[in-house]
């Protein structure tokens, strides 16, 4: 594993064998180590490649920019993100503003991105798994 030795924090993916009880650890949390833990349901994310910060591709299947990496921190086109070095400079290549980087959750354009997958696909954007019981379809925890 890679952590700092300082690390007290982390995230871990579990999976559940059927809808009713990963909606029941939502609802409910888990006790892992004796602590109580929330759950929430990973939703899927836009792609975004990595390389040349354009949508709906990964690097290793990037054409538009074969011998270039964009930065996804400042906007440069000779370095991959890992590699920045610019402290304090931020630009988003996506919808071009110097005000946050092309990976920030809040940018417009994954914004717009998220909302036009939960349009293709609204399972995505509810808290729970779809299952038989009407409350697993709200987009509100059950009272």
């Amino acid at each position: 594993m890679r952590r700092r030795p300082d690390q007290r924090l982390a995230h871990v993916i579990i999976t559940f064998s059927d809808a009713d009880t990963a909606n029941r650890a939502i609802v409910n949390g888990l006790s892992i180590c004796h602590k109580r833990v929330s759950v929430a349901k990973c939703r899927k994310e836009p792609i975004r490649c990595l390389k040349c910060q354009g949508w709906d591709h990964i690097a290793a299947e990037c054409v538009v920019t074969k011998e270039v990496n964009v930065c996804g921190t400042c906007g440069a086109r000779d370095h991959w993100t890992s590699k920045c070095n610019q402290q304090g400079v931020t630009h988003c290549t996506s919808c071009k503003s110097d005000d946050h980087t092309s990976w920030d959750r809040g940018c417009p354009t994954f914004l717009r991105k998220v909302d036009e997958l939960n349009a293709r696909d609204p399972a995505n954007d509810i808290p729970f798994f779809p299952a038989r019981e009407t409350w697993t379809w709200s987009q509100s925890y059950p009272s």
